[in-house]
């Protein structure tokens, strides 16, 4: 038997986490729908005017996204319950998407 059998090794472990459904993303396939992208009919112009009035360059989660966000911060909370120790560090985008999906994980 090793003097190192049956304690806790160190390691690191790393996530990769895409953030959730933004708005725009509903903005996309509202435009898709609207001017039937991948049909005869598609309408370019109405499609570009359309996503460029509501795209917006840092968009929150749509409530899909929200849904989305909610049952990953309940998986990642019970995730690294399981761990020896809770992260010792987060490391996320600026962006409003991104924060929204990580905080229902941070929350406690």
């Amino acid at each position: 038997m090793g003097d190192d059998e049956g304690k806790v090794k160190k390691s690191i472990n790393i996530q990769l986490i895409r953030h959730a459904e933004s708005n725009n993303n509903e903005v996309y396939r509202a435009a898709h729908e609207k001017y039937q992208s991948g049909t005869p009919n598609f309408d370019l112009n109405g499609w570009n005017t359309y996503v460029d009035t509501y795209r917006v360059a840092d968009p929150g989660l749509s409530p899909k996204g929200a849904k989305q966000a909610a049952v990953l911060g309940t998986y990642l909370v019970e995730h690294w319950k399981q761990q020896c120790s809770m992260p010792t560090q987060v490391i996320v985008s600026p962006m409003k998407r991104t924060l929204e999906t990580l905080k229902p994980a941070l929350r406690d």
